[in-house]
């Protein structure tokens, strides 16, 4: 992007699409279901309730994200009569950034959420490309939390964390993409991966 950016004359660049995989929210988790509340979106009758379980589950999710950084799926978020999925809850945090009246504390958390919420939505999208050069990392190195969740959510691949993020890549994919990952040869032919 930089190499055509000076190429062209130093034209405006269009927003990247990058964000932080790896931060968790940095609010309990009364204060971060109160964002809904805080937002200014009326809501729907009988949709508080699930909004805000939407919202616990969203802080659950992103609690891990130090550790597992871009292996989360918000798309993976269940949406239920009791929960709001993602695409719901998602309105409920941007709209707070606009809010003038709201405290520096509150627009703090409002600024984090955001940013989670730009995470989530490039980790529930697909994508025509996907490019990386995974982490690896053997199952017996991994701490619990790592193990367990490769274990649940990557079961076939999780003797190494690098095969977990070939399968979390391949889950990022469109149709009709590509995937280039520079692996571990390992994978390619040990018994564990067939």
């Amino acid at each position: 992007a930089f190499a055509a950016w000076k190429l062209t004359g130093y034209r405006e660049l269009p927003p990247l699409h990058i964000a932080c995989a790896g931060l968790g929210p940095q609010a309990t988790k009364d204060q971060w279901t109160k964002l809904a509340d805080e937002s200014g979106i009326p809501f729907r009758p009988g949709a508080r309730e699930p909004i805000q379980n939407g919202l616990l589950n969203l802080h659950e999710l992103f609690s891990q994200a130090p550790t597992l950084g871009s292996l989360i799926n918000p798309a993976e978020l269940p949406a239920d009569l009791i929960a709001a999925d993602f695409e719901t809850i998602k309105p409920y945090l941007t709209s707070i950034l606009s809010i003038e009246k709201a405290d520096e504390e509150t627009r703090q958390r409002a600024i984090a959420a955001a940013g989670m919420v730009k995470a989530a939505d490039l980790l529930a999208d697909e994508y025509t490309l996907v490019i990386t050069n995974v982490p690896y990392l053997g199952r017996p190195k991994q701490n619990s939390l790592m193990r367990d969740f490769c274990k649940t959510r990557h079961g076939k691949a999780k003797a190494d964390l690098a095969t977990c993020f070939v399968e979390r890549a391949l889950s990022l994919a469109s149709a009709q993409c590509t995937v280039a990952v520079v692996t571990p040869q390992s994978w390619l032919f040990q018994d564990g991966y067939k």
